[in-house]
């Protein structure tokens, strides 16, 4: 589900591979194993990735996209996990 929904090109970027058992897609899966074994992480992954490309595509900044082993090293989905709860606090406070 990951593989499928994480972009396989930007403009004349690839970011990632086509093949689920390509060198690159094993090393990922390899590396997102331990991380998804925990209850719910497989959810925040997900939910940060699409909250990532919902804001990507709204302000057309979707060719800023990383690399898939970029995105995986760096955790990069829990920048766009808690995003909508933030929001959501920074409206109220301001009111």
């Amino acid at each position: 589900e990951f593989w499928g929904t994480y972009p396989l090109k930007v403009g004349n970027r690839v970011l990632r591979s086509k093949d689920t058992d390509s060198k690159e897609a094993l090393e990922i899966r390899k590396k997102l194993l331990p991380y998804i074994k925990k209850s719910g992480n497989f959810a925040k992954l997900m939910k940060g990735l699409n909250k990532e490309l919902e804001i990507r595509k709204k302000d057309n900044s979707l060719t800023f996209m990383q690399m898939i082993s970029t995105y995986i090293n760096n955790f990069t989905w829990e920048r766009y996990y808690n995003l909508e709860q933030e929001e959501a606090i920074e409206k109220t406070e301001s009111i």
